[in-house]
C-alpha cells in the first residue's frame, strides 16, 4: 500500500512540475512582452513630455519676447496674456 502511495505522489508531483514547467514558459514570455511593452511606452511618454516641454520654451519666447519685440518695432500696441 505504501508503495502505491509513493507512485500516486511521485506522479503527482510529475504532474504538478510539468504544468508548472508549461506556466512558466507561457507566462513568463507573456509578461515579458507586456514588459516590454510598459518599458516602450514609458520611452514614448518620456520623449513626448520632452517635446512637450520644448514647444512650451518655444511658445513663452515667441509670446513673451519675439512678438513683443516685433511690435514694439513697428510702434503696434501688443498686450501679451
Amino acid at each position: 500500500m505504501e508503495d502505491l502511495a509513493r507512485l500516486m505522489e511521485a506522479d503527482f508531483e510529475e504532474k504538478k512540475a510539468t504544468s508548472v514547467e508549461k506556466i512558466d514558459q507561457n507566462g513568463l514570455t507573456s509578461v515579458a512582452e507586456l514588459a516590454r511593452q510598459i518599458r516602450d511606452k514609458e520611452a514614448t511618454i518620456e520623449a513626448l513630455e520632452h517635446t512637450l516641454k520644448d514647444s512650451k520654451k518655444d511658445l513663452q519666447k515667441l509670446t513673451d519676447e519675439e512678438m513683443p519685440d516685433a511690435c514694439r518695432d513697428r510702434n503696434i500696441l501688443f498686450y501679451s496674456r
